[in-house]
């Protein structure tokens, strides 16, 4: 099913393209290049309200014409698995792993994916660098007129879901909301570091039952992210296993595994 949609962007003043060609050659000066990306983003934010609101109608049709074949949920396993991850035992019918693809953690991650599908060989995995939680508070843009809105990075969980073939593709909660006051390279960076996304998404775009995150436990832990955590997990009903492979986690973390009806899993991985 296709819905062609023309997007145009208009064409690079004179003082625009010097700036950008000297950013290509890496000689651009900071304030110039800074005034060029926010430019950009404003426009980019322009053209991502139109395709919202082209989506917006492509959605409608979807669940016409798709009426009695999707409900739009996900399917999930119907007989729940049971099985030993490190000598615990759980059980799921449908799990999400968060692993922590950090650098003194990159090499340990392939031996614990292979231990959970040994078991659980459906799992959902994501990946994100790091070990903390935080609620980052970023700015939006709110073009025409360039207003500021503000954006916390719980709201990502988008950049981490995967949109399984059963389900409307053009249903917004799979797409970006909106558009970051922020350079791009720096976007990208709070994107792959944000754990707390991966784990929203996992409970409210994936629907899991279970959650398991691997970790060092060494990164900070904010209150505010555990409000979050723990008003999703309590709200979807999802058991929550936290696998600390260095330290021993935040208190107010485990505190919410033991109140979730999961379990703390101190293991190394060598």
């Amino acid at each position: 099913m296709e819905f062609p949609e023309e997007i145009e962007y208009r064409a690079l003043t004179e003082d625009e393209q010097e700036i950008y060609d000297k950013f290509l050659r890496d000689k651009a000066k900071e304030k110039d290049r800074a005034r060029l990306f926010f430019q950009s983003l404003i426009e980019l934010e322009e053209v991502r309200i139109r395709l919202a609101e082209a989506e917006q109608k492509a959605f409608q049709l979807w669940e016409a014409q798709n009426k009695g074949k999707s409900d739009g949920r996900i399917k999930e396993r119907v007989v729940a698995l049971s099985g030993k991850v490190y000598g615990t035992e759980m059980k799921s019918s449908n799990l999400g792993v968060v692993l922590d693809n950090s650098g003194s953690m990159r090499d340990h991650i392939d031996a614990v994916r292979a231990e959970i599908q040994k078991s659980f060989p459906d799992a959902h995995f994501r990946e994100a660098a790091g070990s903390g939680l935080s609620v980052d508070g970023f700015w939006t843009l709110v073009p025409p007129d360039g207003e500021m809105g503000e954006h916390v990075s719980a709201d990502d969980s988008w950049f981490y879901g995967v949109l399984p073939p059963d389900v409307n593709p053009f249903d917004p909660k799979w797409h970006e909301p909106q558009i970051y006051r922020e350079e791009p390279h720096l976007r990208h960076n709070s994107l792959i570091r944000n754990e707390l996304a991966a784990l929203m998404a996992l409970i409210q775009l994936h629907k899991v039952d279970t959650l398991y995150w691997f970790s060092n436990c060494q990164d900070d832990i904010s209150l505010d992210a555990v409000r979050i955590l723990w008003a999703a997990l309590e709200a979807n009903g999802v058991k929550f296993y936290l696998h600390s492979s260095d330290r021993r986690p935040d208190k107010n973390l485990a505190k919410l595994v033991e109140l979730s009806g999961g379990e703390i899993i101190r293991k190394r991985i060598r």
